[in-house]
């Protein structure tokens, strides 16, 4: 990745001050997406909404709105993070 590139990574939000991260709701976003993605390479198979909810609950003591899960699960689907296998299921990407 490129110096360039760099400038819209997200993964890493550590050289941001907390206001920047506040107005851009940046914390929430990338924070739910790195859950949905640890829980996801720890699932065997297809997973749902309710599965994740679930899941981030046992595992991390947060509650997550449906809404937020399903936004989050299409929109990693959306750039290749994870198949969607059918309406409101998804398994991880293939890894090449």
């Amino acid at each position: 990745m490129t110096d360039e590139q760099n400038l819209f990574d997200l993964s890493d939000l550590s050289d941001l001050p907390a206001e920047v991260i506040s107005q851009a709701n940046l914390r929430r976003v990338s924070e739910m997406q790195s859950m949905v993605m640890d829980l996801m390479e720890l699932a065997e198979g297809s997973v749902t909404a309710n599965m994740i909810m679930v899941a981030i609950y046992r595992k991390y003591n947060k509650m997550v709105k449906k809404t937020v899960c399903n936004s989050t699960l299409a929109y990693l689907a959306s750039k290749g993070e994870l198949i969607r296998l059918r309406t409101g299921v998804y398994k991880l990407g293939d890894v090449s």
